[in-house]
């Protein structure tokens, strides 16, 4: 989450001390139990595919374009990507990427120890949070009040590299169970493509990168293009018994994706 460095914490006298233990605000048990919204499978397919097309436009801005579809598509009033990162030694959540109300806070970080993003990442799962602020009380610094907060970690390989989160600032708006499947299937999208969003932003960082680095980017590039095939050739594996009629332009949309992205990442 784009959680700011506050001065407390900037001075290492740490976080304002929490009001409620932290198993009051967490809520994921209720995604079982609420009313769920239908799937809208082409709505989805269509975001997956325009993913696909960005990361190979341009990788660096992939996390961008990530955060806006998890914000769409759960229907938050902010989204984005917090990474595990390192500032002169210590272990840090940055938001690499930020859409809707909380935008202004992109590349604001917090201690890795404490705040929502370190949560999840410690039990590797999915969580859904209610009024976080409770618990972690400089949120209430962000200035838009957060209501709920769905977030779950992704990888790079074996290692947890961050995660991806999605607010909600309207008391009356709750998550789902559709929301929950939503996001883990972003979360794997972002797994996959954040060997070739590092490279890239590596590349840019060094302005005029040599034929070296061009081949590592576009070696970064094939290796999201066939983790991209393998998770849509899982999903459509795990899929294609429940799919109905009604749903056979989703199939169709994958498939075509899945065959097409090697050839469009050699390009």
């Amino acid at each position: 989450m784009p959680e700011l460095m506050t001065q407390r914490s900037a001075q290492h006298r740490g976080p304002p001390a929490p009001l409620v233990p932290l198993e009051v605000v967490i809520s994921t048990a209720e995604l079982a139990w609420r009313s769920c919204r239908a799937p809208q499978y082409q709505a989805e397919s269509e975001v997956l595919v325009e993913l696909a097309r960005q990361l190979i436009r341009s990788p660096a801005s992939i996390l961008e374009h990530l955060a806006d579809a998890v914000m769409r598509l759960c229907r938050g009033g902010s989204a984005g990507v917090s990474l595990i990162d390192e500032h002169r030694g210590e272990a840090l959540f940055r938001a690499h990427a930020l859409s809707g109300e909380l935008a202004e806070h992109l590349w604001g970080t917090t201690p890795r120890d404490f705040s929502p993003c370190a949560m999840v990442v410690e039990s590797n799962s999915l969580q859904l949070m209610s009024d976080p602020e409770l618990h972690y009380r400089y949120l209430a610094e962000l200035g838009a009040k957060i209501f709920e907060a769905l977030l779950i970690p992704f990888t790079s390989g074996a290692r947890t590299v961050g995660t991806i989160w999605v607010v909600t600032h309207d008391a009356t708006q709750h998550f789902d169970a559709e929301d929950g499947r939503l996001i883990a299937a972003l979360g794997r999208f972002a797994s996959a493509s954040y060997p070739a969003y590092v490279h890239a932003r590596v590349n840019r960082a060094e302005k005029g990168s040599d034929e070296s680095s061009g081949t590592t980017a576009a070696a970064a590039l094939d290796a999201a293009a066939r983790a991209l095939r393998e998770q849509l050739g899982q999903e459509l594996h795990w899929h294609a018994q429940a799919l109905s009629d009604a749903n056979r332009e989703r199939l169709e949309s994958l498939i075509g994706l899945m065959d097409g992205l090697p050839a469009v990442a050699a390009k």
